[in-house]
């Protein structure tokens, strides 16, 4: 029973950390890239999914569970391609 509560608690921690890290460059990178004059709505999904850390990794805990949507339910891919371009396609698909 304690082997296996082991292992369990370790798959946690490495998913926690996984999604830490690749919450904090997923956010870095896009407040880094997001421009100045940019619409609205672009500033306020980022701000919804990527605005802290926390979001920023309950946002990728979605992605890796329940599918990547945005906080209205649309995908977040689309709005994400539609406002960085052909290199978030690639970085995407790769």
């Amino acid at each position: 029973v304690f082997a296996g509560l082991r292992i369990l608690v370790w798959a946690i921690v490495l998913l926690l950390s996984f999604t830490y890290v690749l919450a904090l460059l997923t956010m870095t990178i896009i407040h880094d890239i997001l421009p100045d004059d940019t619409e609205q709505d672009a500033k306020y999904l980022t701000q919804q999914s990527f605005g802290s850390v926390i979001w920023s990794m309950f946002t990728m805990f979605r992605c890796f569970t329940d599918g990547c949507s945005a906080f209205d339910g649309t995908p977040l891919q689309v709005h994400l391609s539609a406002y960085f371009g052909e290199f978030f396609m690639v970085a995407y698909v790769v």
